[in-house]
């Protein structure tokens, strides 16, 4: 099996938007997004689109890392994994990679918003 992540500069917001609901599905809270929900969400917590990652397993979407900055601080805003992939470690696998990327980037702080 072979994870990678693909900026969400790739994706269409309805793509988006329809990953994120795939991987909030049987959540205790129900999470459903649509285009301009999420055009609303990226606006108001300040979602960077380049930073932001869709979690692929061999080449298909699987999840979905929504990241937003602030100085020298990243904040995972989001982050959810359809279904049929999860308890396979891909949320594992994906944060060390959001982790890198955001030493790469020079970032002193990463802030982890979970529900």
């Amino acid at each position: 099996m072979t994870f990678s992540l693909k900026s969400l500069v790739h994706y269409d917001l309805s793509e988006i938007a329809e990953m994120l609901t795939r991987g909030f599905e049987e959540y205790f809270v129900p999470i459903s997004f649509t285009k301009e929900s999420f055009a609303t969400m990226m606006r108001l917590d300040g979602v960077d689109l380049n930073s932001s990652q869709m979690i692929e397993r061999n080449g298909t979407p699987v999840g979905c890392a929504l990241v937003s900055h602030r100085g020298w601080t990243s904040r995972l805003a989001a982050m959810g994994v359809a279904i049929e992939a999860r308890n396979a470690g891909v949320g594992r696998w994906a944060m060390r990679e959001l982790l890198q990327q955001a030493r790469e980037r020079g970032d002193h702080v990463y802030v982890l918003e979970v529900i």
